[in-house]
């Protein structure tokens, strides 16, 4: 904790007057790496930089827009977090990879049975086509029966002995 700087020594660190560094902190606080004690924010040794950044900007005739738009370019977002927010988040992270990883069992199984799911669809169509061979066999019996029990029936009786 004896890295992390108050507000009134990030301003002494940059010249610029405690009012001006609270403005800027609080303009641009998602970029600020900070950690909140109680009611007391403390800035990384990085803010410093970040904030020189900030007032080089401003000096040079930059907008608070241009001067957001050039750190989002810049610099990643930070978040400040008690410690009582840091633990709970570290927790949070523990219960997402958790859950990612019984996702991860959950889509393996999926992904299993998906491959069990075509080997029945293959297996259907393989009887499916049998069985429409078998059809059509069948009907060709059944048409072969019909001609020859028409055939039997038209022919005299002495023909069907003497054939």
């Amino acid at each position: 904790m004896e890295d992390w700087l108050l507000i009134a020594e990030l301003a002494e660190e940059l010249d610029v007057a405690e009012t001006t560094a609270r403005r800027w902190a609080k303009l641009f606080e998602t970029f600020l790496p900070a950690k909140r004690f109680n009611r007391v924010t403390r800035y990384s040794p990085e803010a410093v930089e970040i904030l020189a950044d900030i007032a080089d900007l401003y000096r040079k005739g930059f907008t608070t827009e241009e001067i957001r738009h050039h750190l989002e370019g810049t610099r990643p977002r930070a978040l400040a977090l008690a410690p009582q927010e840091e633990q709970s988040l570290v927790m949070s992270r523990q219960r997402a990879i958790a859950a990612l990883e019984r996702l991860s069992n959950v889509l393996q199984i999926l992904a299993d049975q998906k491959e069990d799911l075509q080997r029945i669809d293959d297996v259907t169509q393989d009887l499916a086509e049998r069985d429409e061979e078998r059809e059509m066999e069948l009907q060709y019996l059944k048409h072969r029966m019909d001609s020859l029990e028409s055939e039997v029936v038209r022919r005299p009786w002495w023909k069907k002995i003497f054939r």
